[in-house]
């Protein structure tokens, strides 16, 4: 990903929290809202191919009355993870009422795999919904998420004449937007010169092939910012 498309992503994503998050939490604490929606939103998108995939093994194991199911959720998803929830983040774009939004959002969180579920204890990322949900901002978080002007899947977004409109985002790209939605928007030029080693490893592409180590999640913080690790690939 070029200079240019990187710092296009990073403004985009400061931009999702002023306007979303400005007078409903302190801008040091943006990054508790931003960055799980980052991983959220990278996972939503590298899940999304075989989301039907994965429903229709959940039925039949359940149907079958087997008990032990990740191994064939995983196979079913082509990754180390999978989400069992009915949702995407794209069906949750629009609701009814703010409760019910909260409810299916909260349904959706809680279909992830257990090794997702880790991550998003080590973000503390449901104490935030209240306020969110509160504020009838939840779902203007989500469809920000969601704007086509910005990729954060593997995949590149192509035009009509098949040419790329936005290049996929390859592990070391997401783990730059990472590093930088950690830190507070005023740290953001010193982010964009010297990105810690710690944001580096490749975390944001799950894959099948990794070895069993790979699928175990780290909850070591990263030196001076207090926020989880992600986990290597």
């Amino acid at each position: 990903m070029d200079q240019a498309t990187h710092n296009k992503i990073v403004s985009f994503i400061w931009g999702i929290a002023d306007d979303v998050l400005r007078d409903l939490f302190k801008r040091g604490k943006y990054p508790d809202v931003i960055l799980p929606m980052c991983v959220l939103r990278r996972l939503d998108a590298v899940l999304e191919p075989t989301k039907k995939a994965v429903l229709e093994t959940k039925e039949m194991l359940d149907m079958a009355g087997i008990t032990e199911q990740s191994a064939a959720l995983c196979d079913a998803a082509k990754q180390a993870f999978f989400n069992t929830s009915k949702f995407t983040l794209r069906d949750l774009k629009s609701r009814a009422s703010q409760q019910q939004l909260l409810a299916d959002f909260t349904a959706y969180l809680d279909g992830f795999s257990p090794n997702v579920q880790d991550i998003l204890e080590n973000f503390k990322f449901r104490n935030q919904l209240p306020t969110l949900s509160k504020s009838d901002s939840l779902g203007t978080l989500i469809a920000k998420f969601l704007d086509p002007e910005i990729n954060l899947s593997p995949d590149p977004v192509l035009n009509g004449d098949r040419s790329v409109k936005h290049p996929g985002m390859d592990n070391h790209s997401m783990g730059t937007i990472f590093a930088i939605s950690v830190l507070t928007p005023s740290s953001t030029a010193i982010a964009r010169s010297s990105i810690p080693a710690w944001t580096t490893i490749p975390w944001a592409r799950y894959s099948r092939n990794s070895s069993a180590s790979s699928t175990r999640r780290t909850t070591r913080k990263p030196a001076n910012t207090g926020r989880p690790a992600m986990p290597s690939a």
